[in-house]
Formats: C-alpha cells, structure tokens, sequence
C-alpha cells in the first residue's frame, strides 16, 4: 500500500456506501436468523422476568397488608351454660303480663 491516499469528499462517500450496503447484505444473509432466536429469547425472558415480578409483589402485598386473622375469643362467653340459665337471662319485667 502506499503511504499517503488522498480521496476527495465524493470518493469518501462513494467508498462509505459500498461498505454499508456490503455490510448490510452481510447481515441479511448471515446475521437474521441468529438475531431472530436471540430477539425471541430475550422477549421470553423478558416476559417471564415480568410475570415472577407481578406474582412476587401480590405475594408481598398479600403478606403485609391482608387482615389480621380473626382468632376465637374463649373469654366471650361461658365455657359451659346451662338451658336454664340462659332462660333466667331474660328480663322478666319486659315481658307482657297477663292479667
């Protein structure tokens, strides 16, 4: 080669072209299909990655701000009660009096 070329600006755009459209048939014949299963894993992952990310923060929520668990309340009432004494639990003075 020699030392020093000199090209004008339309020599240099001319040898630019070339060499976009030699690389860009370079692509369409080696590098399209190899681009297509690259694309169509990552957009796999891509969608995975989203759904592991929704179903991880319903769980959270879920876990911090759902209701606390009702538990019984074994002080509400009698562990045992008679018939009879439920019956005695009325009030007598507001039943109807018959005469």
């Amino acid at each position: 080669m020699s030392d020093k070329i000199m090209l004008d600006h339309d020599e240099f755009q001319n040898l630019k072209n070339l060499a976009r459209a030699a690389r860009a048939e370079y692509l369409r014949r080696h590098a399209t299909p190899a681009l297509g299963a690259i694309a169509s894993r990552l957009r796999t992952h891509y969608v995975i990655a989203i759904v592991a990310i929704l179903l991880i923060s319903f769980g959270v929520k879920m876990f911090f701000l759902s209701a606390p668990t009702a538990g019984a309340n074994t002080l509400a009432a009698p562990t045992s009660m008679n018939v009879l004494q439920h019956s005695d639990h009325l009030h007598k003075n507001n039943l109807p009096r018959s005469s």
